[in-house]
């Protein structure tokens, strides 16, 4: 609420939803090219739909928009389930490094940026590797670690674990169950720093 005029819908599970809202407000026709933006804007923002906050709108939207012949198949598996070679790479290297702690109640992994530069990753092909972990049955909180001329830490929970308040304590933020900060630190220190905070929430 910083602006002179807000528009706030904190149970949106998409930036795209509230606009979409904003443009009905203001008489704002959606035609096919709008709505295949808003579209994107929603299945990425939602993790494809895996998100905990989807709600009925969501796919009341998709329905609307699809009626215009926006192609959904496509835009999913060009969004969510297609990866290039670099990212396959990824994907393959930190599930081989994903480590377990507290119970198996928490998963870590991480990348390097000699993994980025040695893989020919470019940015951007790290989306979406912090919830490899949340996928393990019984982890509640995924953390993924990826270098860069400092650390970036992405934070994901499944329940009861508000990842925004501990990224806070870093100086990031975000959502209670997807949140991230940045951390001046190596690999493993930054690892033990944000490995010890977590603990905290955990019931173990």
């Amino acid at each position: 609420m910083f602006a002179d005029f807000n528009y706030v819908d904190p149970v949106a599970p998409a930036c795209c939803q509230v606009l979409i809202g904003m443009f009905e407000y203001f008489g704002i026709d959606i035609d096919k090219e709008l709505g295949t933006c808003l579209l994107t804007g929603i299945i990425t923002d939602t993790g494809g739909f895996k998100n905990g906050n989807v709600d009925r709108r969501v796919f009341n939207t998709i329905s609307e928009l699809m009626n215009m012949g926006i192609d959904y198949g496509y835009l999913y598996y060009n969004l969510i389930t297609k990866k290039t070679i670099p990212q396959f790479e990824l994907l393959k290297l930190v599930m081989s490094r994903i480590e377990l702690f507290y119970n198996n109640k928490v998963a870590f992994s991480y990348i390097t940026k000699e993994d980025m530069d040695l893989l020919k990753a470019k940015e951007g092909d790290h989306e979406g590797l912090v919830d490899i972990g949340k996928s393990i049955e019984g982890v509640e909180v995924s953390i993924f670690l990826r270098q860069d001329d400092y650390c970036r830490i992405s934070l994901r929970s499944k329940n009861y674990v508000d990842v925004n308040e501990i990224a806070s304590s870093f100086g990031g933020g975000g959502h209670i169950n997807a949140a991230g900060c940045k951390l001046n630190m190596s690999v493993d220190e930054a690892k033990e720093a944000i490995l010890k905070l977590v603990r905290k929430y955990i019931d173990e």
